[in-house]
């Protein structure tokens, strides 16, 4: 029985080693899905996003920001509009688009 036990042991080494090798990062592995823009859509689209960021108008003062978190795997999206400064904040998960915090 022992011996049977090292050979399972061995040869799950051999098959997990080489994947672990060649995931050097969370992003390398998976890829954003999205773009910045398509997170932004994304966003601003967003039920109760939509409805507050519809109060302003989308003039030269209506500012957008998205940033990939490669640690959460997920945009960061923000908008600021002239005056008022920071309007929405929120997060988009990159593999679903699901908004996960607005």
């Amino acid at each position: 029985m022992p011996l049977r036990r090292a050979a399972v042991v061995a040869a799950s080494a051999l098959i997990l080693v080489p994947a672990a090798a060649g995931a050097t990062t969370p992003s390398a592995v998976n890829p954003p899905h999205l773009t910045k823009a398509g997170a932004t859509r994304l966003f601003l689209s967003y039920g109760k996003v939509d409805d507050w960021v519809g109060r302003y108008p989308r003039d030269k003062s209506f500012v957008t920001e998205a940033n990939f978190d490669s640690n959460f795997r997920d945009w960061t999206v923000q908008v600021w509009w002239g005056a008022a400064r920071e309007i929405a904040f929120g997060r988009v998960d990159h593999l679903t688009g699901v908004v996960t915090g607005a």
